[in-house]
């Protein structure tokens, strides 16, 4: 799969997967069915909605299926991830040791708030959330 600047970084990714990979088992036993695609794809997608402000339906071909990637945000969103991300974000600043470890900071705390106003914005609009209307 190509390389978007919008990809989380293999730092960030250490940061991010173990807590990713603890609310994919929760999903997995609370819906019955595990995810079919992989994890850092399915965040690398989410990443490049929310940095590129595009559509849902506007995913280049190499990350999964827009609605695939859409039902992950939304199980998660349920989930309250993005707040609880938001929490550590406390943690990160005051491990930060170089600018690697501040642009995760950075991106945290951009990255699910702008995602969560997009989709509200869109619904309030009278659209689905998934960028159909």
């Amino acid at each position: 799969m190509p390389c978007y600047p919008s990809d989380l970084t293999d730092e960030q990714w250490a940061v991010l997967e173990p807590r990713a990979r603890e609310v994919m088992r929760e999903l997995t036993v609370a819906v019955g069915r595990p995810m079919i695609h992989d994890l850092r794809a399915m965040c690398d997608a989410v990443s490049y909605v929310v940095k590129n402000g595009v559509e849902w339906r506007a995913l280049p071909a190499d990350f999964p299926p827009w609605e695939a990637v859409y039902a992950f945000w939304e199980r998660w969103n349920g989930r309250g991830l993005p707040l609880e991300l938001g929490e550590k974000q406390e943690l990160l600043e005051m491990r930060a040791e170089d600018n690697r470890q501040e642009f995760l900071v950075r991106w945290l705390k951009g990255f699910l708030p702008q995602l969560e106003r997009r989709v509200r914005i869109r619904r309030r609009a009278g659209g689905n959330g998934h960028g159909l209307n």
